[in-house]
């Protein structure tokens, strides 16, 4: 029984002090093309449309919605952390060729700051250590057990 309790907890601790389960935030910064309350935030490149370059940002990317109440969100932008670039850009999911704006969005080229909460838990990674788990609980008891001829 000393043993399982000494598994249980080694196996406990490793799981616990790994640092990919941990909970926190991270800032994220950079730029991005603002198109109503939402930032995308892949660049896909620049494109020339009658004499004006654009930079040009995935609409199937990622992207990260404006947040205006009060407070931080994870994961949102907060609306007085976006600092507008003075330039136009676009929204698509292709760099469209010179003077073609099929498909295009315009957006304000901005600057941006959030939050990101790293709230992952990825037990697929840890399948071995429980089967290695298992695994020892079950040899202990077997080599425990008497057989009675």
């Amino acid at each position: 029984m000393r043993f399982s309790r000494l598994l249980f907890v080694l196996m406990l601790f490793t799981l616990l002090s790994n640092p990919s389960f941990a909970h926190g935030t991270s800032t994220v910064s950079g730029y991005g093309c603002r198109v109503g309350d939402a930032v995308f935030t892949q660049y896909l490149g620049t494109t020339h449309f009658w004499g004006t370059t654009y930079k040009v940002y995935n609409s199937n990317g990622q992207s990260y919605n404006v947040d205006y109440s009060p407070g931080e969100q994870c994961n949102y932008i907060e609306s007085n952390d976006i600092y507008d670039q003075g330039k136009q850009c676009w929204v698509n999911s292709y760099v469209n060729p010179t003077n073609n704006q099929t498909g295009a969005s315009y957006g304000t080229y901005v600057y941006y700051s959030l939050d990101i909460c790293n709230v992952n838990l990825p037990i697929d990674d840890y399948v071995w250590v429980l089967l290695l788990a298992v695994g020892g609980v079950g040899a202990y008891v077997i080599s425990k057990k008497r057989i009675l001829a």
